[in-house]
């Protein structure tokens, strides 16, 4: 380890400061207390570079500051920073996690930009803007919080962050950029809020996991190919005024599109409207209840609706083949484990947490049909006839252990 201690006295570390002064192969920088900002491109390209200590007094991170720096893994932006210039942190590929405080107003085009190691973001407050390209191919992205206070969220600002599965866009954004979300291919969830007036082309374009989606009424202007190579979605709700403009949007013959209008009805007359389902769940029980075609395993219902009630999942699966096992298995828990149904959806929840082990992925036993896990859940729950919590605790531990036993030698393979 080199370290560099910068000395008292400096209020701005400037490009041409480093070059005159930072000993060949730094790993490390200790920045005093006083320092007011880091200037653009101050250590831009410096490879070695794995820990910078940023004080309290810094108010501004400016452009290209410590762009390319690959090894270096975490950053702590101080309270005082206001601003993070463009492309302040791009090509730190080597950037796991970074911490953005309260008080920062705006981070820059591209600030974030192909840190392909970043995993989380939390974005404060106090930004109102999302600018271009932040997070632009950040391929191991998987969680993002987008807080209320965000107005707008710029062109291409999440595109290629390949992992990243759900996004939920606060009220207040008023519009949403293009190219957004392009190429988030496990982005499997996305709530729009009502304040949305406009989204631009090609945001969802490549969004190869999602399956559904509300686009509220309103919206007025949506650009072209919106939804181009959305190939898992299936159910699309759309402002009335902008139905009939569906295959501008990139929507096929065999995708499912609903007017706004309808969908809200809908919601009404089956009590949905209220509760606290979040869109995602109620496009499910939509398609549970009312598109044939629609044939999802237990897993799916259950964890595309972990907020949805016991009754509401009986009565929404009722022209489904698993509303018999459903119901067969809510009876059993209710007369012979006698756990209320508060309960019943956690405890069946945990039993098919087994299943979902990464090293099971592949195997049939994911999918639950009449014979597989359904079958061994009813007869288990019936051989246990154990009463209370403690009987569905030892239920769930026995199923595993006996899963785990009967799968010791399986192998995942992709």
């Amino acid at each position: 380890m080199t370290v560099w201690t910068i000395p008292d006295g400096i209020t701005e570390i400037t490009r041409g400061y480093v070059i005159d002064n930072m000993p060949e192969g730094t790993t490390e920088i200790e920045i005093p207390d006083g320092v007011k900002s880091i200037g653009d491109a101050a250590f831009n390209g410096h490879t070695n570079l794995q820990s910078v200590v940023i004080p309290e007094s810094v108010e501004c991170i400016g452009a290209w500051a410590f762009r390319g720096c690959t090894s270096l893994k975490s950053v702590v932006i101080p309270g005082r920073v206001k601003s993070i210039g463009d492309q302040a942190f791009s090509i730190c590929t080597g950037l796991q996690s970074v911490v953005i405080p309260e008080g920062v107003k705006s981070i820059g085009d591209s600030a974030f930009c192909e840190c392909t190691s970043l995993k989380s973001v939390t974005i404060p407050g106090s930004v109102k803007e999302i600018e271009n390209r932040v997070f632009l191919n950040c391929i191991n992205l998987q969680l993002v919080v987008i807080p209320e206070g965000v107005e707008s969220i710029g062109h291409g600002a999440f595109c290629g962050c390949t992992r990243l599965k759900s996004v939920v866009i606060p009220e207040g954004v008023e519009s949403i950029g293009h190219s957004v979300f392009v190429g988030c291919k496990s982005l499997k969830s996305i709530t729009i809020p009502e304040g949305i007036q406009s989204i631009a082309a090609q945001t969802f374009r490549g969004c190869k996991s999602l399956e559904s989606v509300v686009i509220p009424g309103n919206v007025q202007i949506i650009g072209h190919s919106v939804f181009s190579e959305c190939i898992a979605l299936n159910l699309i709700v759309l402002p009335d005024v902008l139905v009939d403009n569906r295959s501008q949007y990139g929507i096929t013959a065999n995708q499912t599109v609903i007017r706004y209008g309808d969908f809200i009805e809908w919601k009404r007359d089956h009590g949905l409207v209220g509760k606290s389902y979040s869109d995602q769940a109620i496009l499910f029980l939509y398609q549970l209840q009312n598109i044939e075609s629609f044939k999802p395993s237990w897993n799916e219902v259950l964890k595309q609706c972990p907020e949805v009630g016991v009754e509401d999942m009986l009565y929404f699966s009722a022209r489904t083949d698993l509303h018999h096992q459903l119901t067969t298995v809510v009876s059993i828990y209710r007369e012979e484990v006698k756990i209320g149904d508060n309960l019943i959806k956690d405890e069946i929840m945990s039993y098919l947490n087994i299943a979902d082990l990464p090293e099971y992925e592949s195997s049939e036993v994911n999918i639950l049909t009449s014979q597989s896990l359904f079958s061994r859940l009813c007869s288990e729950v019936q051989s246990l006839k154990a009463p209370g919590f403690f009987g569905v605790v030892a239920l769930t531990i026995a199923a595993g252990v006996g899963y785990m036993q009967r799968h010791s030698g399986d192998k995942y393979s992709p």
